[in-house]
């Protein structure tokens, strides 16, 4: 019996036999006097290991090909690239691609994956635990405030995610999370980075939840209230300089707090500056005008 080998994409040696497939016979007259194996039977034997393991050895190709830069067109690299998104994959096997970054995690469940612009994607709340496992405490925060500015932060369904497995950074992806678990809405309007900054600093210091951008109808006019407390009549406007910066924006404001004012309302404007340079202050500004209410 002539034994003939082949290689395979995993990188394994499988034997084989020229006479036809099926298991091997390894009977005991293909032992010497001594006991010891012929050469022919440890032939035979390791064929007949490697046929066994013939779906562990086509799972480890599955796990090389998942995400590999040949799955990708151009097309698609080039939209990765233009968005500046990291892909996401469990296994880091594969050529590098110039533009995008490999963080190795667990294969994600089918629920956790989504299509966007043709491209299979991680969903949002599962892209936040893979990062938490990357990124420090200011680059987290960051990523949980966009989140919420674009309504996809979803607490619940994080949770569900860390609990499947223990995850790199999870202590520190839950304790950012610890003030969004007590805003007055699931995923409460958010217009801006200053107001999603500020929301859970009010939060954490313990002081009642407020609503977010609450609109409100005076003397005909519609406003809309960035951080609005309604039994203690305060209304917190949060200035950015994108969009309160110029001369129309300034005249604007002084309009709307008069209207706040002549209808009861106590008003204070917070700036994006405050906020970064000294949160503590502008915090227990807002706390002492709410208990002074």
């Amino acid at each position: 019996m002539v034994s003939t080998s082949v290689v395979n994409f995993t990188g394994y040696k499988q034997g084989g036999s020229a006479s036809g497939g099926g298991p091997a016979d390894l009977s005991d007259n293909q032992e010497n006097k001594d006991g010891s194996w012929t050469l022919e039977k440890c032939i035979q034997a390791y064929t007949t290991y490697l046929d066994s393991k013939t779906l562990e050895i086509q799972e480890q190709q599955n796990a090389r090909r998942y995400r590999h830069g040949a799955q990708w067109t151009s097309e698609q690299i080039k939209t990765l690239n233009d968005r500046r998104q990291p892909v996401v994959t469990y296994n880091k096997i594969g050529r590098k691609i110039d533009g995008i970054r490999w963080h190795r995690v667990r294969l994600p469940d089918a629920d956790e994956v989504e299509v966007r612009d043709g491209i299979p994607c991680t969903t949002v709340s599962r892209t936040l635990v893979d990062m938490a496992g990357w990124t420090g405490w200011s680059s987290m925060r960051r990523l949980v405030e966009q989140a919420a500015i674009l309504r996809m932060l979803d607490v619940e369904e994080i949770d569900r995610v860390l609990a499947q497995a223990r995850r790199r950074g999870a202590p520190r992806l839950r304790t950012i999370l610890a003030p969004w678990r007590q805003t007055r809405e699931q995923q409460p309007l958010l217009r801006s980075r200053l107001e999603a900054r500020l929301l859970p600093l009010l939060i954490e210091e313990g002081l009642p939840a407020p609503r977010c951008n609450v609109k409100l109808r005076f003397e005909g006019r519609l406003l809309e209230i960035d951080l609005f407390w309604e039994e203690q009549r305060l209304a917190i406007e949060t200035d950015g300089e994108e969009t309160h910066g110029t001369q129309i924006a300034f005249q604007r404001d002084r309009w709307r707090d008069q209207l706040l004012v002549a209808a009861g309302y106590r008003t204070a404007r917070v700036t994006w500056a405050q906020v970064r340079d000294e949160p503590n202050a502008v915090v227990d500004r807002i706390a002492r005008t709410l208990k002074n209410a």
